[in-house]
């Protein structure tokens, strides 16, 4: 593995899903990795990717299963079939692009094509990315995503979690424009109190 350029679930994933069962492994494999001198590359979290070296092929997480697989027949001499992208797939695969090129891909995608895409799936990533975030230059990315998702996808607990992330990036007004959005769609919310004190201090 020394000197393989290689990727994996990341640590930041492994301490974010697997908390609860975290004492019982042995090691994290990106601590492996990078101990056994492999060249370790990932993607932020949650978000796919491969990495490729020789016939050496590694995936991040679940969403880069397909890309992975087609490295694979790749690998192995075989010509690519046209596929339709899984909805999962495909909607991790638009928030990387957004993430890069910016949150608006996202309502051109979803009113394009809404059917190609798992809406549930965009709310899971958006309500998790914010506070996986390594910088802030990183959270202010993924809020970014996260307004645009909750424009998509209604739930309680991604709303909460905007209003909470619009306030820490001291974004008062919009705050209290989610939160009133939420107390209107979710009135029985069982922080509504705690959020609009927290709002309120602004």
């Amino acid at each position: 593995m020394a000197g393989k350029r290689v990727c994996s679930f990341t640590n930041v994933e492994e301490k974010a899903f697997s908390s609860e069962t975290l004492a019982l492994f042995p090691f994290l494999i990106e601590d492996k990795m990078r101990a056994r001198g492999a060249i370790y590359t990932a993607n932020a979290p949650m978000l796919p990717f491969v990495a490729v070296d020789g016939r050496l092929i590694t995936a991040q997480n679940l969403g880069s299963v397909a890309q992975a697989a087609e490295a694979l027949v790749l690998q192995l001499g075989q010509s690519l079939k046209p596929r339709v992208p899984f909805k999962d797939e495909a909607t991790m695969a638009l928030l990387a692009k957004a993430r890069v090129s910016g949150p608006y891909l996202i309502d051109l995608a979803v009113a394009t094509a809404p059917e190609a895409y798992d809406l549930q799936h965009l709310g899971f990533y958006a309500f998790y990315s914010y506070r996986l975030a390594q910088t802030n230059a990183d959270k202010r990315i993924e809020l970014g995503l996260m307004e645009a998702a909750a424009r998509h996808f209604s739930h309680p607990m991604l709303q909460e979690a905007l209003v909470r992330a619009q306030h820490e990036q001291g974004f008062a007004e919009k705050a209290k424009v989610t939160l009133a959005a939420l107390g209107k769609a979710f009135p029985d919310h069982a922080t509504l109190a705690e959020l609009k004190n927290l709002v309120a201090a602004d």
